[in-house]
């Protein structure tokens, strides 16, 4: 009879050399207490403590691409109702800066109902980049609302986008708040 048998001493399968009494709760694997890890379960080996999400809650890369496409456009269209009610109730700009907050919450809610369950980087910097495309349409408001043609007339992005970074650099608490929105959106999502 070997000493398998008898629950005697192993050794274990990642490192021949050290004696064990330990097995993998699922696999049977002689394992040692430097390759054991604690589950809710019992002491595993690495290859089956390993967690794996189930196929329904892996991102694929049309799922990727739809996350893109509906944090992009979702962003455009809030930085757009933004500009508009800024340009309709003046009194309302000063809300602006507060604005990336509730874009990210509004993003991430979004995209986690167009794809529920799903999981994975892309999502969070599909929802950052959502953020970060509100605030540049809000920037751009006036253009996108009374004429959107004129941001096509050649020479006009470069003093654009330099005067929408000059905001930045003047008001360095709306970068903060940016980066909140971004935050937040991304803590959203999961």
């Amino acid at each position: 009879m070997s000493t398998s048998e008898t629950g005697g001493a192993l050794h274990c399968a990642a490192h021949p050399g050290t004696v064990t009494y330990l097995r993998c709760a699922q696999c049977n694997v002689p394992i040692c207490p430097r390759c054991l890890i604690m589950t809710p379960v019992g002491a595993k080996c690495r290859q089956c403590a390993r967690a794996r999400l189930q196929p329904a809650f892996v991102l694929t890369p049309v799922d990727a691409l739809i996350a893109f496409f509906t944090a992009a456009i979702g962003g455009f269209i809030l930085g757009a109702l933004a500009s508009l009610l800024t340009s309709l109730i003046p009194f309302l700009g000063i809300l602006t800066i507060l604005f990336p907050i509730a874009a990210g919450v509004v993003i991430s809610r979004l995209t986690r109902r167009i794809l529920p369950r799903k999981h994975g980087l892309a999502l969070k910097i599909a929802v950052g980049l959502g953020v970060v495309v509100s605030v540049l349409v809000l920037g751009l408001g006036d253009f996108i609302l009374h004429d959107p043609t004129s941001l096509l007339v050649p020479g006009l992005a470069g003093p654009l986008l330099r005067n929408w970074l000059f905001h930045f650099v003047v008001n360095p608490f709306e970068v903060l708040f940016v980066a909140l929105g971004v935050y937040v959106g991304i803590n959203q999502i999961g």
